[in-house]
């Protein structure tokens, strides 16, 4: 037998996907059954699978088989920079070739397993004490991909943060180096589709079957009429976009392996020791936010760019 309190990290959850979460090794067919039978009581009575739970409800399991622990802590390093942190939220400056979650190639300290483990030592987080929550990555970023990555560190935070995501009332821009010349500022539609097998993506002005829109925005920083630095506002946040979008438009970002012209990716390899594209996301700007949250509103968050990346801007650019 085991009873839960539910706490603010887990309240306005679904019952069914709460114990989705909470009995990891049961089947979802299994977890009907058991709400069915009344192994799973909410305040002492059966409740309906569509239940939401609420701060303070007390869940009882009768029936429990042996299950693997919700969270555990993976001692890691810290690769990351901190760029702003409160009780809701952190916002970490990740560097390029750094993963954000697991995948079949990179399954330990990825940027999650850092940040739970920096959290974990600071204090904001208990495994001990969370039944179904782990502090979660709001936003993603490519492997190669550099830049500011918002988690929430609790529930409601990160409700909220997802909410204001779709919403688009989070802003998020990058800066890249581009092959080519650009002027001014440009928006741009397109659109995307995925080959998962090649794990690529292709982008055309057309509307294909499974395709979906990408909408991005282009302002030239600086050019020298053979390579321009963009800050690239991103309106769509779909996988691989800014490097598809600007390559279909021949403007090729440096160091991309992928999307990018090998000539110069092979040029700025051999000088500057470019091993990776030249995309980074700098800055977050909170244009509005729900009324938990409502501090952040009119908020920018920034970082520098990497090191690297000065020889190559001064050089190209006259500093």
């Amino acid at each position: 037998m085991s009873k839960i309190i539910i706490t603010a990290n887990e309240s306005d959850q679904r019952l069914d996907r709460f114990l989705r979460k909470y009995l990891k090794t049961t089947s979802l067919t299994e977890i009907y059954k058991m709400i069915r039978k009344k192994d799973i009581l909410v305040n002492g009575k059966k409740a309906a699978e569509s239940y939401r739970l609420k701060t303070d409800d007390e869940v009882e399991i009768k029936i429990l088989k042996q299950q693997e622990s919700f969270s555990s802590i993976v001692p890691a390093g810290r690769d990351f920079k901190i760029t702003f942190e409160d009780k809701n939220l952190l916002v970490a400056d990740k560097p390029p070739e750094l993963i954000l979650h697991p995948d079949k190639t990179h399954k330990e300290d990825t940027l999650i397993d850092q940040v739970l483990y920096y959290l974990y030592e600071e204090g904001s987080f208990d495994p001990e004490i969370e039944t179904t929550f782990k502090p979660a990555a709001v936003n993603r970023l490519d492997l190669n991909t550099g830049g500011l990555v918002i988690f929430a560190k609790n529930y409601p935070a990160l409700q909220e943060l997802s909410k204001m995501m779709r919403n688009r009332d989070i802003k998020k821009y990058y800066q890249c180096l581009v092959k080519g010349f650009f002027a001014g500022e440009k928006t741009y539609k397109a659109y995307l589709d995925k080959d998962t097998e090649k794990n690529i993506v292709n982008v055309s002005e057309d509307k294909k079957e499974d395709s979906k829109e990408i909408h991005t925005k282009a302002k030239a920083l600086k050019t020298n009429g053979e390579y321009t630095l963009l800050e690239i506002e991103l309106i769509t946040g779909r996988s691989h976009q800014i490097r598809a979008h600007l390559s279909s438009m021949n403007y090729p970002i440096i160091g991309d392996k992928k999307y990018g012209q090998k000539e110069a990716n092979d040029y700025f390899r051999k000088k500057y020791g470019l091993m990776h594209q030249f995309l980074y996301a700098y800055r977050i700007y909170f244009e509005d936010a729900p009324e938990n949250l409502v501090y952040l509103k009119g908020k920018s968050i920034e970082t520098k760019l990497p090191s690297i990346y000065s020889p190559i801007i001064k050089e190209l650019f006259n500093g």
